[in-house]
């Protein structure tokens, strides 16, 4: 089967064969890839006068373009650092009993009096605030792996073929 001109195709193998690109944002030369520039344009980069730039597909899931997103543009990221503002508030609750324990795993998840010795719990004596240094946002203020599970494979291009017509 004939494919298209700028046809993309996910292959397996890492090469581009005869006839087609590696779809990995290079500059490509209009002279030599008129039909190709003529439907690509600089969409994907170039200046229109000697060069075109072929999409860039490293690391990238291709989307369909709509009103929220035009054809050509990039987004998302690879790794996130979440802000403040982007996690939930929430609080954690310790709770306490001056009970004596009746299970050494307490399903309501209650720090209760010791009746053992050593005590482990004693009642509280010489209270301080806590030091807010004590207490560090999580995540060393680094980004987090943000890319879905993946297969490493190639997209290539069609620099000939047939010329698709619009209707």
């Amino acid at each position: 089967m004939t494919p298209f001109i700028g046809q993309l195709a996910l292959v397996a193998f890492n090469f581009a064969p005869n006839g087609w690109l590696l779809c990995k944002g290079q500059l490509v030369p209009i002279s030599q890839n008129q039909p190709l520039f003529s439907l690509f344009g600089t969409l994907y980069g170039g200046d229109g006068r000697t060069t075109f730039g072929v999409p860039n597909l490293q690391g990238r899931t291709p989307i369909s373009f709509s009103s929220l997103f035009a054809q050509g543009s990039i987004g998302g990221e690879d790794f996130h650092t979440l802000s403040t503002a982007e996690v939930p508030s929430h609080t954690h609750q310790l709770q306490g009993s001056g009970a004596s324990p009746s299970s050494v795993n307490p399903a309501t998840a209650m720090f209760a009096t010791s009746t053992g010795t050593p005590k482990i719990y004693a009642a509280p004596s010489g209270l301080v605030t806590m030091n807010g240094g004590s207490i560090s946002n999580n995540g060393g203020s680094l980004g987090h792996e943000n890319r879905q599970p993946f297969l490493v494979m190639n997209w290539i291009v069609s620099l000939s073929g047939l010329f698709p017509s619009r209707t």
